[in-house]
């Protein structure tokens, strides 16, 4: 009876490809997810290399010192 049902469902092709689409967006969401979390990870590896820099060598590097103030 089960069976039946889910065959009957599978043969609408709206439903199929409106889970095609649902699937497309959950792993977009996701790529996107991944993306942004990779990119602050760069971004405070880079900023704190900045900070380390400014305070062992003293490069006076612009924005450093706002940063410092902000934080």
């Amino acid at each position: 009876m089960v069976a039946l049902q889910l065959s009957q469902m599978l043969s609408m092709p709206e439903l199929v490809v409106g889970l095609v689409a649902l699937v497309g967006v959950v792993m977009l969401v996701r790529f996107l997810i991944g993306l942004a979390i990779k990119v602050a990870i760069v971004g405070l590896v880079v900023l704190g290399t900045m900070l380390v820099l400014n305070q062992v060598l003293g490069l006076g590097l612009p924005g450093i010192e706002t940063l410092l103030a902000a934080g």
